[in-house]
């Protein structure tokens, strides 16, 4: 009964958060120490799930800061470099999380290679 229900619980949050992941992978993903991501969710960062000794955060808010802090830095490298970009460029990932979230809800269907006899 238990697995039952921590399958439930887990295609629940999943759907719900656009992936679970460890904070183990969101410390790497970040490049953080996995004490900074417990700082971030104490921080309200990043939201916490959690099954039981099982702590999870969301996919989608870490590939979100992610793809920020990277954007900052190549940012940061280009005005170092002299270049001229609008204000705000590139600073909005609102639609290409919404993409990542409807395939992890609706992902492809896959279908197998026919195979030769």
């Amino acid at each position: 009964m238990d697995q039952i229900q921590f399958v439930t619980w887990f295609t629940e949050m999943w759907l719900k958060s656009g992936g679970l992941i460890s904070q183990a992978t969101a410390a790497k993903m970040l490049d953080k120490t996995q004490g900074r991501i417990s700082q971030m969710v104490k921080e309200k960062k990043l939201k916490l799930y959690q099954y039981e000794n099982m702590l999870y955060v969301s996919f989608i808010e870490v590939r979100k800061i992610a793809m920020q802090d990277n954007l900052k830095k190549a940012l940061k490298e280009l005005e170092v470099a002299g270049a001229l970009l609008p204000e705000g460029f590139g600073l909005d990932f609102e639609e290409e999380n919404k993409k990542i979230l409807n395939f992890s809800v609706n992902p492809p269907e896959i279908i197998p290679e026919q195979t030769k006899e």
